[in-house]
């Protein structure tokens, strides 16, 4: 009989980007999910890139997990490479 327990937690995440149309005109009203999170932050006075903010949050999420001794099983829209990606770098 097992007696050992261990938890496992399944993270889905979507990393944000910021649309062609943003980049290309700041005149066009932008409701990318980018933009949602970059108006919401601007209000209450934070002016930081919201894929850094994201980014950051979830890996110390993640880090904090794993440190715990809990299994995680990631899956992610990273709008990156997996393997060779900024996220894929700093884990």
């Amino acid at each position: 009989m097992c007696t050992a327990e261990w938890k496992t937690r399944l993270i889905a995440a979507y990393q944000l980007r910021k649309s062609i149309g943003a980049i290309r005109s700041k005149s066009i009203r932008d409701d990318t999910v980018w933009s949602q999170h970059q108006r919401y932050f601007q209000k209450k006075g934070i002016f930081h890139n919201p894929r850094k903010m994201s980014n950051k949050q979830l890996l110390a999420q993640l880090k904090q997990w794993r440190s715990a001794g809990e299994k995680i099983g990631p899956f992610a829209d990273l709008n990156e490479d997996i393997y060779e990606g900024k996220i894929a770098k700093l884990v």
